[in-house]
C-alpha cells in the first residue's frame, strides 16, 4: 500500500541499537501500537528493555504518544523482554512478557495509558511480576482480555533444578493484581505427562481459554498441542481428547527448539488455526498450519490429518494467522531467499479449503514475499505479526536489519482488495442504508427488498471479527428497517454486512463515543 509510509514500508531505528517487534494491536482510533525490546549496552554489557511504540494510520511515528513516539521500560532487572500486547475497550496497553535478575525470571506485566505513561493505577506504579515460587522461572508468552476486564496470562514455568516445563497462567484483575478466584490463589500450572511444554498462544473465545503451544517428548519429539479451559483456570474436559489435541509435527527438538513464537486465532464459523512448522531434515524448514474443529479435534478436511504443509524450494517459517470474515486465511512469517543467509517478510493467502488464493499478490500465486531492509542481510527480515488496519489494509510487523547489522521496527502494509475480507459488491444494486453515521448509541438499518430473501446482517470491527449477528431471517418484499444498540461498545470503526443469497453489501458505521 504504497500511501504507507516509504511505499508500504516503515523502519524504525532507537538509538542505532538491535530493536525486535514481536507484537502489535490496533487502538480504535487507528493507531498502531508495536511491541518488542530494545538492546541496550552499558558498562555492565548489553541487556534487553521492553519498547512500545505507536504510529499513525499511515505510518509516522505518534509524537504526541510517551517519548516522541517510543516507550521503553525497564523493571530494574538485568533483561526484561515483551511478547504480547492487547489493548483494552479504553485504549489502554496491556502487555506481558518476563524479567530476569540473576538466575531469577519472573512473569512481567505493565499497562500503558492512552498518552504512552505508566497506569500507575494497575498494581504498582503500573507493573506487576508474577512470580511461581522458589526454584522456577516464569516466561510470560500471550495475553487476553476478559469482557470483565480481567487478563489472563499464559506461557511456561522451568523448574531450575529438573529442567522440564510445565503451561503456567494466571489471571489478574483489572488492577493488575492477582484474581484469587482463579487456579490456586490466581495462579495455575499444567503438567502434561512426560512432555516439556512451551506455550506461545492464548485466544479466549466464547468464555473458554485456548492455549496453543509447541511440546516435546523425552524422545525429542515434536507435537504441536491445543488446549482448552474454562475462566477459572480449570481444564475443559469436552474440549479435544479430555481436554488438549496433540498433533505429531515432523523433525525431532535436536533439530529444532522448542519455545517458538507461532500464531492462532479462531476463524468465524469457530474453527482454530495454529501455525507451526515442520523439519523435513537437516536445516530444512517448512511453514505448516493446523485447523481444529470448535470442540477441539483435528479437522481431517484440511491439508493431511489437520495440518497444512507449504513446501517450497526454501527454507519458510509460519509465525502467525487472521482470517478475513469470508473465511479466507492469511498467514504471515520468513521467507530465506536463494541468497543466502538472506530472510524477507512472507505473507500467503489460502481458501477456507487450503488452496492458495492467486487472486491474492501481483503473480498469481497467492505469496507475496516483501524485502523490508534497504539492504541484502544476513537474518534480515523477519516478520512476526498480522493484523487488519484502516479498513482494507493488512499490517506485517517484525524486525528489519539495517546496514551496520543492528535491527529495526519494521512493518509493511498491503491492500487485500477487500472490506476487511467482506466482499463488496455496488450499492446501487440494493437500497441499503445505516443512520445516523456517526452514532452514539442507536443506529437503524433500512433496505428494501424487489422480491421476497432471507437476509443476514452482521456487525464486524475493522479487524474482521464479529461484534453482532442482527438478522438472519427472511423477509418479504419492500422495505425494512432494523435497530441496533450498540451503546456497549468502545468508539471506532465498524463494518455492516448485509447479505442476500451469493452477494454482499457494506456500510461503515463510526461510534463516536
Amino acid at each position: 500500500y504504497h500511501l504507507f509510509g516509504d511505499n508500504g514500508i516503515v523502519l524504525t531505528d532507537y538509538d542505532e541499537v538491535g530493536n525486535y517487534s514481536y507484537a502489535s494491536a490496533l487502538q480504535d482510533n487507528m493507531k498502531i501500537v508495536l511491541g518488542g525490546i530494545t538492546l541496550y549496552t552499558g558498562a555492565s554489557g548489553t541487556v534487553e528493555n521492553i519498547m512500545v511504540t505507536r504510529y499513525n494510520s499511515y505510518g509516522s511515528i505518534d509524537m504526541g504518544f510517551a517519548d516522541d513516539g517510543i516507550k521503553v521500560l525497564e523493571y530494574g532487572g538485568s533483561d526484561d523482554w515483551l511478547t504480547d500486547i492487547a489493548i483494552q475497550p479504553d485504549g489502554k496497553i496491556v502487555g506481558v512478557g518476563h524479567t530476569t535478575s540473576g538466575s531469577k525470571t519472573k512473569m512481567l506485566a505493565f499497562r500503558l495509558n492512552t498518552d504512552g505513561s505508566l497506569d500507575n493505577s494497575f498494581h504498582i506504579d503500573g507493573m506487576a511480576v508474577i512470580d511461581f515460587g522458589e526454584h522456577v522461572n516464569a516466561y510470560g508468552m500471550s495475553l487476553g482480555i476478559c469482557e470483565d476486564g480481567k487478563i489472563v496470562i499464559s506461557g511456561y514455568v522451568r523448574d531450575t533444578v529438573l529442567s522440564y516445563s510445565e503451561i503456567a497462567m494466571c489471571k489478574l484483575l483489572p488492577t493488575g493484581f492477582l484474581d484469587t478466584d482463579f487456579g490456586y490463589f490466581g495462579l495455575a500450572t499444567y503438567e502434561e505427562q512426560d512432555l516439556f511444554c512451551f506455550p506461545d498462544e492464548l485466544v479466549i473465545h466464547n468464555d473458554r481459554i485456548i492455549l496453543g503451544g509447541i511440546f516435546l517428548n523425552a524422545d525429542f519429539e515434536r507435537f504441536a498441542v491445543i488446549s482448552g479451559y474454562h475462566l477459572n483456570g480449570e481444564i475443559d474436559y469436552s474440549f479435544g481428547n479430555v481436554g488438549y489435541t496433540s498433533v505429531m509435527l515432523e523433525g525431532d527438538a535436536t533439530i529444532m527448539g522448542g519455545a517458538a513464537n507461532n500464531g492462532m486465532c479462531v476463524a468465524p464459523d469457530g474453527k482454530i488455526l495454529y501455525t507451526c512448522n515442520q523439519v523435513p531434515g537437516w536445516l530444512e524448514n517448512d511453514m505448516a498450519l493446523l485447523r481444529l474443529n470448535p470442540d477441539g479435534g483435528i479437522d481431517y478436511s484440511f491439508g493431511t490429518n489437520g495440518v497444512l504443509v507449504n513446501a517450497m524450494d526454501v527454507n519458510t517459517s509460519a509465525n502467525d494467522v487472521i482470517t478475513q470474515a469470508d473465511g479466507k486465511i492469511i498467514v504471515c512469517g520468513t521467507y530465506r531467499s536463494p541468497d543466502p543467509g538472506s530472510y524477507d517478510f512472507l505473507v500467503m493467502r489460502y481458501h477456507e479449503n487450503g488452496d492458495l488464493d492467486t487472486d491474492f499478490g501481483s503473480d498469481g500465486t497467492g505469496i507475496v514475499i516483501t524485502q523490508v531492509s534497504s539492504e541484502v542481510q544476513w537474518y534480515g527480515d523477519k516478520s512476526y505479526n498480522l493484523m487488519f488496519c484502516n479498513m482494507d489494509r493488512l499490517l506485517v510487523s517484525g524486525y528489519g536489519r539495517t546496514i551496520s547489522g543492528g535491527k529495526d521496527f519494521a512493518m509493511a502494509c498491503y491492500n487485500t482488495g477487500l472490506d476487511v475480507g467482506i466482499s463488496k459488491h455496488e450499492a446501487s444494486e440494493i437500497d441499503f442504508s445505516v443512520h445516523p453515521n456517526p452514532v452514539v448509541d442507536q443506529v437503524d438499518i433500512s433496505f428494501s427488498l424487489a422480491h421476497s430473501a432471507n437476509v443476514e446482517i452482521e456487525i464486524h470491527n475493522v479487524s474482521g471479527t464479529l461484534v453482532s449477528k442482527i438478522s438472519d431471517t427472511f423477509y418479504p418484499e419492500g422495505e425494512h428497517q432494523l435497530r441496533w444498540n450498540c451503546e456497549e461498545l468502545p468508539a471506532g470503526m465498524y463494518i455492516t454486512k448485509l447479505t442476500i443469497g451469493d452477494k454482499t453489501y457494506t456500510s461503515k458505521i463510526i461510534k463516536s463515543h
